[in-house]
């Protein structure tokens, strides 16, 4: 496995196309379902160099090119060379920082036919918009998996809310902490809502290799 997963590290490829970033935001879907106790070193080290792949910034020239290809879709008065390079560099400035792939998408969504603004030009908050918001799974994977490897997260309270597979628990779980056999929530609020499932809770534990015999909350 661990040979396997050394392999993918040394694949990951600056992203070139659409296809190859849909492929890499399914693999970090994939590995969101995946408890850190179950994964390998490379494992997670490869997760956090798909995460930076997808959030590298695009270059200005990549940006502006975007930027003319939108443009070219629409009708641009004569206002000549000038202005026309500044109108370029508005758009350049509000995109700085966001990966070409997002940018891409975003460009495409907006002349698309599930856009019914599409007839109109965007502005260069338009686009920015659309395209930060393409970034949102990326980041939240990011930022759980940081989480997780610097202890905010009980990797083992992970491994319980993947096994439970249920939306109510997963939030109670939310800050919870595996000390020993007691499982130990944040609030007294969501201990209480744990206990009127806490058979579920047992078997979910056991599935992920976790024995826990009591539910309690924090002591302040």
């Amino acid at each position: 496995l661990e040979e396997r997963a050394r392999v993918e590290i040394q694949k990951i490829q600056p992203i070139t196309t659409l296809a190859e970033a849909a492929r890499m935001l399914t693999y970090l879907q994939e590995q969101q379902e995946l408890p850190l106790m179950e994964r390998t070193d490379f494992e997670i080290d490869h997760f956090k160099e798909t995460c930076g792949e997808l959030l590298r910034p695009a270059s200005a020239q990549e940006l502006a090119k975007q930027v003319a290809v939108l443009l070219a879709h629409f009708y641009v008065p004569e206002v000549g060379e000038a202005v026309s390079q500044e109108i370029v560099a508005d758009f350049v400035h509000e995109l700085e920082g966001l990966p070409l792939w997002a940018v891409v998408k975003a460009r495409r969504m907006w002349i698309g036919e599930g856009n019914e603004k599409r007839h109109k030009r965007p502005l260069p908050g338009d686009l920015r918009r659309s395209a930060a918001h393409l970034l949102q799974p990326v980041q939240a994977a990011q930022g759980r998996l940081k989480r997780l490897t610097d202890g905010s997260i009980d990797a083992q309270v992970e491994a319980l809310a993947i096994k439970t597979n249920d939306a109510g628990l997963k939030a109670a779980l939310e800050g919870a902490k595996i000390e020993g056999e007691k499982l130990v929530c944040q609030t007294p609020f969501r201990a209480s809502l744990l206990k009127k499932r806490e058979r579920e809770i047992q078997l979910a534990a056991a599935e992920a290799g976790i024995k826990i015999n009591s539910i309690t909350e924090r002591e302040k």
